[in-house]
């Protein structure tokens, strides 16, 4: 619209009918943020009309014969892995362990562990693979391989319980803490767990 000439307020008002004019002093900046924030905020996903209850997904899960599971902290929180986000999850307390990390995003930062290496170390023994056991939602998806249904598994985590549970069609997005690679020298996971 804005190559056709239209202005910034037209466009806004394509976006929003119920819009008369501006409140005055509105600037185009201040209309370009607010079509920035329209635009880059993702589509409402509308619910399937069809399906209401606890025995539909039942339903669907027992007919189906190829299901895609997306996962993330919520199939590990009751393994008594920490999750990240939360009030009292792993970045909340790095931020009060280390107060000089600058994000806690940087424990991730190659630069940052050759800075300083131990809110990494902090973080991964907390994690280290081995100590927590696949939970009921790890143990339904690898029924569902079993039973051939499961066409792949997409998991945000990296605490490896996937593998724990035998689930073999799985992608970990963010990787896997059971190896890391420093300086291109794939390291096996007791370098973490001894270093």
């Amino acid at each position: 619209m804005l190559s056709e000439g239209a202005s910034l307020i037209d466009v806004l008002k394509t976006l929003y009918p119920g819009i008369e004019e501006p409140p005055e002093g509105w600037s185009d900046h201040l209309i370009m943020s607010i079509l920035t924030e329209i635009i880059d905020r993702p589509p409402r996903r509308e619910k399937l009309a069809a399906y209401n209850t606890f025995e539909d997904a039942v339903e669907l899960f027992r007919t189906r014969k190829r299901i895609l599971m997306l996962t993330g902290a919520g199939v590990s929180v009751s393994c008594g892995i920490p999750d990240f986000r939360s009030k009292d999850g792993i970045y909340a307390r790095l931020h009060v362990e280390f107060p000089e990390l600058p994000d806690p995003t940087s424990m991730f930062d190659i630069r940052y562990f050759i800075h300083d290496p131990a809110p990494f170390y902090d973080f991964a023994m907390e994690i280290f693979p081995g100590q927590f056991e696949p939970s009921i939602s790890h143990k339904f998806i690898r029924q569902l391989e079993v039973n051939n249904q499961l066409l792949r598994n997409y998991t945000q985590n990296i605490d490896t319980l996937e593998k724990e549970a035998h689930i073999e069609r799985v992608v970990e997005c963010h990787g896997k803490d059971s190896s890391c690679n420093i300086f291109f020298i794939v390291s096996a996971p007791l370098f973490v767990k001894f270093s």
